[in-house]
């Protein structure tokens, strides 16, 4: 099957992407049975040959390609003007083909194509994507964020209160990574204790 990835929240999107290849393989083969490729190098061929690999744990093979997508994304604009840099199209290259090449591979493969931010005329999403192989991770908005805090602090064996949560938002600026090494230090730095503002200062 083909899963797509992507989102600004790139925090979300690799921890989904964790419990996925989780729920695909065995747990004995999870570190073993993961093939990755970089998808800023990636060629057609690169990804088809790795669906196409045996596993010797009977289980489907899992690849992961990030930053695929990306490629394919169109020139940002300054001023106005297009910058210099072309377009990576499909039409007459080398991935022209490669959406109806895939639907092959997949059948016998978990391809994982996982990317940040992601543009709506990205032509390889487009020629890709599915109602059901997409999932798309926003950013979190102010109520989202708070909530996402206190759920993470209480993961780590953690009670926090409100004036920690708005401070750890305010400092973080929606940066998921930083909250969760901070709320994993807090965690062990209270040891039980509310988390509270005078802790997060």
């Amino acid at each position: 099957m083909l899963h797509i990835v992507f989102g600004p929240d790139t925090f979300s999107s690799h921890e989904y992407v964790r419990e996925l290849v989780a729920s695909l393989l065995p747990r004995d083969s999870i570190g073993d049975g993961v093939i990755r490729i970089e998808g800023k190098t990636a060629t057609p061929t690169d990804i088809l040959d790795a669906c196409g690999q045996v596993s010797l744990f009977g289980a489907k093979p899992v690849v992961i390609v990030e930053g695929l997508l990306a490629r394919f994304e169109p020139p940002k604009r300054s001023g106005g003007r297009s910058k210099t840099r072309r377009r990576r199209t499909l039409e007459n290259t080398e991935w022209s083909d490669f959406a109806l090449r895939v639907q092959a591979a997949v059948a016998t493969a978990d391809l994982i194509l996982l990317d940040g931010a992601l543009g709506a005329t990205n032509e390889l999403l487009a020629a890709l994507r599915s109602k059901d192989n997409v999932r798309v991770f926003p950013l979190p908005g102010d109520e989202d964020l708070h909530t996402w805090i206190v759920e993470r602090a209480r993961k780590a064996g953690a009670r926090i209160d409100d004036g920690a949560v708005r401070q750890l938002a305010s400092q973080s600026q929606g940066d998921l990574w930083y909250l969760a090494s901070e709320l994993d230090k807090l965690s062990v730095y209270c040891q039980g204790r509310m988390i509270t503002r005078q802790s997060v200062a």
